[in-house]
């Protein structure tokens, strides 16, 4: 058995695919994974990986469709649809509209209106922001199953899953809610922010950052019994997967990470309960006010959410990406047009 097959047979912790290629798509259904997430920058990966396909999917848009964003965002549900067919009979596939309509609730809405016509196994995916909590709530009381992401801070998971139960209670109905912790982003953030300002940190304290975060966030949801289900994402390597081995959530990967994971070779140990020391704890807390924020409950209200400095940072990845889809857009109407 691999790591990852043990891991699934073992404990109640769980795998989702990131991103995936065709390929990818098949492998991680072999593997027992049941669940895919997809991003903006999705379309992007696609270029680099599987340039044949979706550049054919963009000729086939742009003949109709003469407005590059919306040719985008077509192109997009293209992609992901081809992820929901494949995944018709295990579960969920997620995808998250344009990164510049994030703080307009209405125009997100709108993208997740039409996005939701894709397939039964559709999950809308928002940001954690004042903004995408008002597209939460909606979506919501549609009965529409929601990945709440880009969560970085405790007090941004409390905030969802409260809104969670408010909604819930008031529809006299359960919809499912996926709690999405960004781990890797977040240890990757205070990384760069301790280089940039010369802080004195050991590699192997910022290691802890992720993980603590996410462990009182999965500590919180479990005391306060709340009716969700906590979603690590981000991933930048194996230890942001293995630091929640045991615990009764999800992690999403990237194939790679799940290829490294499966090479090492070692038993699955629980460490999901494990704690971070509290010099650890108190350090990160003195060094990085973006820790602070994170790991306190009331550090952050919704209004702040938004320009949380790992927040920002994720977006622009996204942003990236998602420009990266246009320009190849015009580029392939340029070449069409000769």
């Amino acid at each position: 058995m691999t790591y990852c097959e043990k891991v699934i047979g073992r404990t109640p912790t769980r795998l989702w695919i990131n991103n995936p290629t065709l390929e990818e798509i098949d492998l991680a259904l072999s593997a027992g994974v049941k669940n895919c997430t997809t991003n903006p920058a999705y379309c992007n990966r696609l270029i680099k990986n599987e340039p044949g396909y979706l550049r054919s999917v963009i000729d086939s848009v742009i003949v109709h469709e003469k407005d590059d964003d919306a040719a985008a965002d077509l192109v997009y549900q293209c992609a992901v649809g081809r992820i929901l067919k494949k995944f018709a009979n295990t579960g969920y596939v997620t995808s998250q509209p344009d990164p510049r309509l994030e703080a307009d609730a209405d125009r997100y809405l709108k993208a997740i209106g039409d996005h939701i016509k894709l397939a039964g196994n559709y999950m809308a995916k928002i940001p954690v922001t004042a903004a995408g909590i008002k597209v939460i709530e909606a979506v919501l009381r549609k009965g529409t199953p929601v990945c709440a992401t880009e969560i970085f801070s405790v007090s941004q998971a409390i905030c969802v899953c409260g809104l969670h139960k408010r909604v819930c209670e008031e529809i006299n109905k359960r919809v499912p809610i996926y709690i999405t912790h960004i781990t890797g982003i977040f240890d990757e953030c205070l990384s760069r922010y301790a280089k940039l300002n010369n802080i004195d940190v050991a590699p192997e304290t910022l290691g802890k950052a992720g993980a603590a975060v996410g462990r009182k966030q999965y500590r919180m949801i479990k005391n306060r019994g709340y009716d969700v289900r906590m979603l690590g994402g981000g991933a930048r390597g194996a230890c942001h997967f293995t630091d929640f081995v045991g615990g009764d959530m999800d992690v999403t990967l990237n194939w790679s990470t799940i290829k490294e994971l499966d090479s090492i070779g070692f038993e699955p140990v629980e460490l999901i309960n494990e704690e971070v020391s509290d010099d650890i704890i108190q350090e990160l807390r003195s060094k990085f006010d973006d820790f602070r924020k994170a790991y306190n409950d009331d550090a952050l209200c919704p209004e702040e959410f938004e320009d949380y400095r790992p927040v920002a940072l994720f977006r622009n990845n996204f942003l990236e990406g998602y420009y990266a889809l246009l320009a190849e857009i015009a580029a392939r109407r340029a070449q069409l047009l000769c």
